[in-house]
């Protein structure tokens, strides 16, 4: 996928209506109140020779995001900061979160931009969900 694709795959999502129970769709998931779209997946770390190539892995991955955040920053304008630690450090305390965060903070490595588009938020990361899993 190009950079023009997922400028696109983020704008489709924001118009999309919100599922009201968990959906499966082609490289993601939907659920009440959060699209999720993996627009990149590595592939996974199982064996020993992997774990070598988990840094530069994260490293293209977090270059992706940047170009990706770049893209919308010069469509949408400049996005919000989110620290997903003190959001995790909330959640941990009881407090709820909304969806796109808590999804966020079970996943995400590093920045994790917001854009508020109307009643939507648009957030980039880099997510792994576990050390042997793909980065996505």
């Amino acid at each position: 996928m190009d950079l023009e694709s997922w400028v696109g795959t983020a704008e489709l999502l924001v118009k999309e209506p919100l599922p009201a129970h968990q959906e499966a769709r082609d490289n993601g998931v939907s659920r009440p109140g959060l699209h999720v779209a993996r627009l990149m997946e590595s592939r996974d770390f199982w064996d020993e020779d992997a774990q070598a190539a988990m840094g530069s892995t994260y490293l293209v991955y977090g270059q992706m995001r940047d170009r990706l955040t770049q893209a919308l920053t010069a469509r949408w304008g400049a996005p919000e900061f989110v620290d997903l630690g003190a959001a995790l450090d909330r959640a941990l305390a009881g407090e709820p979160l909304p969806p796109t965060v808590d999804h966020l903070c079970n996943v995400a490595s590093g920045p994790a931009p917001p854009w508020r588009l109307g009643r939507r938020t648009v957030m980039v990361a880099v997510a792994w969900d576990d050390k042997e899993l793909p980065w996505s």
